[in-house]
């Protein structure tokens, strides 16, 4: 036996505790014990991993509003830096357009119009479950969110208010579709549908009080389906407001045609996509407001 006590201690050189443990026959149960507790540590991270999966999934959910809200701040401060620098280019004040022309009152309008559109994309990306739809609708914020920094910038700069005090799409003179110039003494074109007081909305497309409560109500699937519907009217709307704002003839400046341009080829694209969307899920599109 004393030439055994030896082997027993080379068999476990590691656990030095268990030596007082064996004397008494309790050594051999040391190696079920070590084992079972082997085989528990092994289970623990399954186990913990299990009711741990919905956590990340809700982490996303911050992280992505996390880093809409860090891509608008950064297109905002990138699109008022780069405005501001390009003062020097387009000639300062000289280029300073009339309180009452098309550059101005697009820019007052659209900045309106967008804002819009960037609380419905942000209502999606909070509540929608759809990843296509929610993609759409983050395009949809950082796009627009950057051109409503670029269109504040000049107003900053020609020095007038960021809303429009007056009628809106007043300055869209004798266009067919738009409202007639010249204040509250005119007549809208023949074109153009007045029902804003029934309508309950300033601008054609855009959604009314009750649209929006709604849709801030609504989560999931049914978010994602009245989403696409308020924001293709909301698209096909605000449309001629930018065709208009690309002709010379109407807007002088050109880089105020140029953004309008870039709006009208990035919002035709985006209606295609939510009328195909709105196929897929047996919805229609809404009706003109």
């Amino acid at each position: 036996m004393p030439v055994g006590t030896p082997d027993e201690e080379s068999h476990n050189p590691p656990d030095s505790d268990s030596t007082p443990d064996a004397v008494g026959g309790s050594g051999a149960n040391s190696t079920p014990e070590t084992e079972t507790e082997s085989t528990k540590d092994e289970a623990e991270p399954a186990t913990a991993s299990a009711p741990a999966e919905p956590v990340p999934d809700h982490n996303r959910k911050q992280l992505s509003a996390l880093l809409v809200l860090g891509a608008v701040a950064l297109l905002l401060v990138g699109a008022v830096v780069g405005l501001l620098l390009r003062t020097t280019f387009d000639g300062g004040d000289d280029n300073r357009p009339a309180a009452d022309s098309a550059a101005v009152g697009f820019s007052q309008d659209m900045i309106r119009h967008h804002q819009q559109a960037v609380e419905m994309a942000t209502i999606e990306l909070y509540g929608g479950s759809d990843p296509q739809v929610r993609s759409l609708a983050y395009d949809i914020l950082t796009s627009q969110t950057n051109q409503v920094g670029q269109m504040q910038s000049w107003l900053s700069r020609w020095d007038y208010p960021l809303d429009n005090p007056g009628e809106p799409m007043a300055w869209m003179e004798g266009h067919n579709g738009g409202h007639a110039h010249g204040g509250s003494g005119t007549e809208p074109s023949a074109g153009m549908t007045m029902d804003m007081p029934d309508s309950g909305v300033p601008m054609p497309g855009m959604a009314s009080t009750d649209d929006m409560n709604k849709l801030r109500t609504l989560q999931g699937a049914e978010l994602d389906k009245y989403f696409l519907q308020l924001m293709l009217r909301h698209h096909q709307g605000g449309l001629e407001m930018m065709e208009f704002a690309t002709e010379p003839d109407h807007i002088s400046e050109d880089y105020v045609r140029r953004l309008a341009q870039q709006m009208v080829n990035v919002q035709e694209s985006e209606s295609d996509t939510m009328t195909k969307m709105l196929e897929t899920r047996g919805a229609q599109p809404l009706p003109m407001n």
